[in-house]
């Protein structure tokens, strides 16, 4: 379509769970794709920020980076599990919750974040949100 999202991503956003399966099955790319730009979310970022647990696992277990952003809002998967209140999907607390403990433990045999990028990305979102809010 118009905004180029991948089949995978379509599928994410829509809470597809059956599609999401066959086409990581087919080796659809669980990070979004190649050439993912800023201006693109990333399929992990969106399931969680809707609180699809069911296709968080399943983009887990093809071992999806944790911690890649969602470049349009400048989040993390994680930063959307631990933020409930702030994410787009009208799931309980609870399962934001099981998808924070999803991600974490993920994470733990993830390779580690280079803490510079991650120190540039808060100060990146801290000058957004003031801009945002002036």
């Amino acid at each position: 379509d118009v905004k180029k999202e991948t089949p995978l991503m379509v599928a994410v956003q829509r809470g597809r769970d059956l599609c999401v399966k066959e086409l990581l099955k087919a080796d659809a790319l669980p990070s979004g794709g190649e050439g993912v730009t800023e201006e693109e979310n990333r399929p992990l970022a969106v399931a969680v920020e809707y609180g699809r647990d069911a296709i968080v696992e399943l983009l887990l277990k093809h071992q999806v980076d944790v911690n890649a952003d969602d470049a349009f809002a400048l989040q993390s998967a994680l930063w959307y599990a631990d933020h409930p209140e702030d994410a787009s999907g009208h799931q309980s607390k609870e399962v934001y919750q099981r998808i924070l403990g999803m991600l974490q433990r993920a994470n733990s045999v993830a390779k580690p974040v280079n803490i510079g990028k991650f120190v540039s990305r808060l100060k990146q979102r801290k000058q957004a949100r003031a801009t945002a809010g002036a």
